[in-house]
């Protein structure tokens, strides 16, 4: 029995959900045989992908009412038994209903099917393998006395139902009423024909159909998923060995209307002509490796952010006093002698091998030790503060220690480096899912680079610095690479049909853009770093506002038009909140670092007034998370912007503990990155593409994958250094 609408639809009015269970409630109790039976028969609820999209306050309030229901149905049941299940285990469960009914279970796995099973909401894709799968694609499962290590994989809004609206929407706005004729992305080139009329919204169309000659998205993600199908060696995938054979079925349902049903029910056309042009299949099997992600947790994004200050301050604490002599040239017109060369290359060398070998390793292969480590480094941190402070600065008192402003250049330099690492890991299965960006709500650690570098700006920024502002003619120059930047990564990218995960950011926009349109916002309203802080809040306050009163709903949707706007809705509406994040940040950075009024203050005070805001700021990120709305990079929503400035200023707090043992200037490494910051994160961003270019990266091994990544980090590594060492700006502006 099935029962429509789905519990997704009751997302305005949870308390009726449980309303909707209550047929089939009765027709269970019918089949099981009267109440005596229902007692000892256990009901179980099994949200799937619908209710995955809603926040977490609308699933849970709408699993409370189901629960009041399954409480008095008679049948046995527990409030833990109704519950939002991942998409994995919607796919599994589908498995194991197939290999059942076909007798295929509890023998060799490899006589068992693989399903692909086409949802309202999601599409799933499970199979027995004999490859190593990553962790959040793996999954152990039991029957008997056979072990099946299952590949369960959930693509979320490309069910039967996201597909029919997507349809719907496509078929309405390519509608020609000039001639009568529907321009159809689902049918192969050459198809035409009459249809029937029929209902679609407030109006009747009687048109004829026609193949789009220039795009095909349906076919490309059926076959997509096919291909991803067949490539795994699954059992019981029906497909041809040309995937370009494959068409997209359009079914009339009842009430009649067009449907992408996917590989259900498929049935190619006759006589249907091959595509001309070739699919790029690794393309889109990329951009669902970083699809429909839900991020990681709160602690675990701590964690990470506390061992990559610490293998810094660690390093720092190994200097010896003349380590950093003579290693660069004196003067511009001096050349390098080859002692100074070899000096400042094994230098850097022994910073790359405890700095970034470290932290490459800890978000690849030892990624399940990463709360281990942190504690281990905290420990290690704390017994050395204790015990090995210098006689030479109790001496002197930690008032006559630097003032921490010399730390945000190394908390800068963290910033860019984890970023460089992470953009190019990302695409190998090495790099757990669970760091990449989140699609809707949720956060993963790679979901902070954006926030991280609009907090690093801020606060060594000209207004931070109440600097005199400069004029416009400047100001547009000094924002010029931006944007120059923004367009250079959108005209490669389709140039080269690169991978692009629209709901990052749009169709068009990318993350240079968010910086310049940061830019451009503070160089039209400016405001006096005294106040910045207060318009920040109310700008974000203003925001979160409009947020909660639907335009969340709209940000996390399919929905896109024509419009330039409509297209990059993620990218455009998030500039108020990064906007809010910057000013704030421009606030504290004036006020802990630059203020005049702040000059006698002692490094003790300046770090203990970091570590309060690192703790406030985490605290207000949680409960903005939990009773607001959940953490989102997507909408960068208040709770994000809390998050970002938590994790930034716990970097800065651990950074700062490197001044109480002893302090020496910029490690090799920090100074190369910061003499090419930006010219570093745009190599970090060439090299990621020849990278994909060239490599299969989602076929890669665990050894192939990390040694790519060595050689990448490495190559980026001496490149700055090697532009440093030359006095090479590597700037074009």
């Amino acid at each position: 029995m099935r029962v429509t609408p789905g519990l997704s639809s009751f997302a305005a009015e949870p308390a009726r959900a449980g309303d909707s269970l209550r047929p089939l409630m009765d027709f269970a109790r019918e089949k099981v045989g009267g109440a005596g039976s229902a007692a000892v028969t256990e009901v179980r609820l099994m949200a799937t992908a619908g209710l995955r999209l809603q926040e977490e306050r609308v699933q849970e309030a709408i699993l409370s009412s189901c629960r009041d229901v399954l409480r008095t149905s008679g049948f046995r049941f527990e409030d833990a038994w109704a519950e939002v299940i991942p998409g994995s285990d919607e796919g599994i469960y589908a498995w194991v209903a197939a290999n059942y009914a076909l007798g295929t279970l509890g023998g060799d796995p490899h006589k068992t099917i693989g399903i692909i099973e086409l949802g309202g909401a999601s599409a799933q894709l499970t199979f027995v393998s004999d490859e190593v799968l990553p962790l959040e694609l793996s999954r152990n499962f039991t029957f008997g006395e056979t072990t099946y290590t299952l590949y369960s994989n959930s693509f979320l809004n490309f069910g039967q139902n996201a597909a029919q609206e997507s349809f719907r929407e496509i078929l309405r706005s390519k509608d020609s009423s000039k001639n009568g004729t529907i321009v159809d992305p689902c049918a192969p080139k050459g198809y035409s024909r009459i249809r029937e009329p029929y209902h679609d919204f407030d109006q009747v169309i009687d048109h004829s159909i026609k193949a789009d000659p220039t795009s095909q998205p349906l076919l490309r993600l059926v076959t997509s998923l096919v291909v991803a199908f067949s490539s795994a060696h699954a059992r019981g995938a029906r497909h041809s060995s040309d995937p370009r054979s494959y068409s997209c079925a359009v079914q009339i349902a009842s009430p009649p209307l067009p449907v992408a049903a996917g590989l259900r029910d498929h049935r190619p056309f006759e006589r249907a002509p091959p595509m001309d042009e070739p699919i790029n299949t690794h393309k889109l099997l990329k951009e669902q490796f970083v699809s429909n992600l839900t991020g990681s947790s709160l602690l675990e994004i701590a964690a990470l952010s506390t061992i990559v200050p610490a293998v810094v301050v660690l390093r720092k604490w190994s200097y010896g006093d003349n380590t950093r002599r003579n290693l660069l040239k004196k003067n511009d017109d001096a050349l390098p002698d080859h002692k100074g060369c070899v000096h400042y290359f094994s230098t850097l060398a022994i910073d790359y091998l405890t700095i970034v070998l470290p932290v490459l390793l800890i978000f690849t292969v030892l990624a399940e030790w990463a709360y281990a480590c942190a504690l281990s480094l905290v420990t290690l941190i704390s017994i050395l503060t204790m015990f090995k402070r210098s006689q030479s600065h109790l001496k002197a008192g930690l008032n006559q220690l630097p003032l921490l402003r010399a730390d945000i250049s190394s908390y800068r330099v963290s910033v860019v480096l984890v970023t460089c690492l992470c953009i190019l890991a990302v695409d190998f299965k090495i790099f757990p899912r669970r760091y990449a960006k989140a699609e809707t709500y949720g956060c993963g650690i790679m979901d902070l680079g954006v926030g991280s570098f609009v907090v690093a700006n801020a606060l060594v920024s000209r207004q931070a610095r109440n600097i005199t502002a400069m004029s416009w003619n400047k100001a547009l120059t000094s924002i010029s690479p931006l944007i120059f930047l923004g367009f250079a990564r959108l005209i490669s990218t389709s140039g080269v049909d690169y991978q692009v995960h629209v709901g990052e950011y749009g169709v068009h926009w990318n993350f240079f853009f968010t910086l310049a349109a940061v830019s451009i916002l503070t160089s039209i309203i400016r405001i006096h770093p005294k106040y910045c802080g207060l318009v920040g809040l109310l700008v974000l306050a203003g925001f979160q506002i409009w947020l909660s009163f639907g335009l969340n709903e709209y940000l996390i949707s399919n929905e896109r038009n024509a419009g330039i706007i409509s297209q990059n809705k993620e990218g455009v509406y998030s500039i108020f909140g990064y906007w809010g994040m910057y000013l704030i940040g421009v606030s504290l950075g004036y006020n802990l670092f630059f203020d005049n009024s702040s000059k006698g203050k002692s490094r003790s005070t300046q770090v203990v007034k970091v570590w309060v805001f690192a703790a406030s700021f985490w605290i207000l990120a949680i409960i903005l998370d939990s009773y607001v709305e959940r953490v989102s990079r997507r909408m960068c929503n208040f709770a994000y912007v809390m998050l970002v400035f938590g994790q930034n200023f716990q970097v800065i707090s651990v950074l700062s503990l490197a001044g109480f043992i002893s302090y020496e200037k910029n490690l090799v490494l920090e100074d190369a990155f910061n003499q090419n910051m930006l010219g570093s994160f745009l190599l970090a961003n060439i090299l990621t593409g020849v990278v994909n270019i060239s490599v299969d990266t989602l076929s890669a091994s665990t050894l192939t994958a990390f040694m790519i990544l060595l050689v990448y980090s490495f190559t980026l590594c001496m490149v700055a250094g090697l532009a440093q060492f030359s006095g090479v700006r590597m700037k074009f502006w």
